[in-house]
């Protein structure tokens, strides 16, 4: 019969898996195929001696970043054909498994937090790396709003500025300059403070987001100011979070608070569902 001609990996082809499949080109009139693997081109060590009935062969346990040389050649009832041409191929590089950062603070489940934490991790080791970092209020990190940044130091992160009085879930993961990846950090929660004050809405841009609260402490009429030309809304709760009631703001709104017993009450503004701002304030 005639020699196989052979077709995958292709000749001097790099990075080949150590488990695979080579495939060589069907021979008319041949029965069987002859195949051998070897790390030496003059084939006097074979990893693989062979005899197959199918034109492809499966290997596994090769080692890595090794080069490795095959041939094939066909046989039937009359005889054997010339060995094919030798083709070589060289295996892929060992990647060792990148253990993930190990979150330090925010403590997972922490309350109080401050709206411009720092995030600290530690690195396992201390090769060149850099981190990225994701923080939102879903624990599976998928809202438009989630915040996502990437450090090139090994121990902690800038500030992110966040909303009070708010969930977040935060988790951080290593990428080595080689390109390999670790797997996501676990996944930590905290709650941020309750401020005082009104605090800017970092996901409003130009002009940046004005509210005003006044006058704090009020005798019963209140005035709230905003420049974000869109629909919020206003909720007022006890100090415990029971809401009292709600209305919509709309540039400037006065609302009247007469009803309310003199005591501390916290003002919510709502983009949507997404609280963006929180205020306390007296009624006295």
């Amino acid at each position: 019969p005639d020699s196989p001609s052979l077709l995958s990996p292709s000749d001097d082809s790099t990075d080949v898996k150590t488990s695979g499949n080579l495939f060589w080109s069907e021979v008319n009139y041949a029965i069987s195929y002859l195949l051998e693997i070897s790390e030496t081109e003059d084939f006097s060590v074979t990893f693989t001696n062979e005899e197959l009935s199918t034109n492809s062969y499966t290997y596994s346990g090769l080692e890595y970043d090794t080069q490795y040389f095959w041939k094939v050649r066909a046989s039937n009832s009359v005889g054997v054909s010339p060995w094919s041409a030798v083709w070589s191929f060289t295996t892929e590089s060992e990647v060792i498994a990148i253990e993930p950062p190990t979150l330090i603070s925010p403590q997972d489940g922490a309350d109080n937090i401050p709206v411009n934490p720092k995030f600290i991790w530690n690195s396992v080791t201390e090769e060149s790396a850099s981190f990225t970092i994701q923080v939102d209020r879903s624990q599976d990190f998928t809202t438009k709003d989630m915040i996502e940044k990437t450090y090139l130091d090994a121990h902690n992160s800038q500030e992110i500025h966040l909303i009070s009085n708010s969930e977040y879930f935060w988790r951080v993961m290593k990428k080595r300059i080689d390109g390999n990846q670790s797997p996501w950090s676990a996944v930590w929660s905290f709650t941020t403070d309750i401020i005082d004050g009104i605090e800017s809405d970092p996901l409003e841009s130009v002009p940046p987001a004005m509210f005003n609260l006044y006058p704090n402490p009020s005798s019963g009429l209140l005035t709230v100011e905003t420049n974000i030309h869109s629909a919020l809304t206003v909720v007022i709760t006890d100090i415990n979070g029971k809401e009292l009631m709600s209305f919509e703001l709309n540039g400037s709104t006065k609302v009247a608070l007469s009803h309310l017993p003199e005591s501390a009450y916290l003002l919510n503004i709502y983009k949507g569902n997404r609280l963006i701002k929180s205020e306390k304030f007296i009624i006295n």
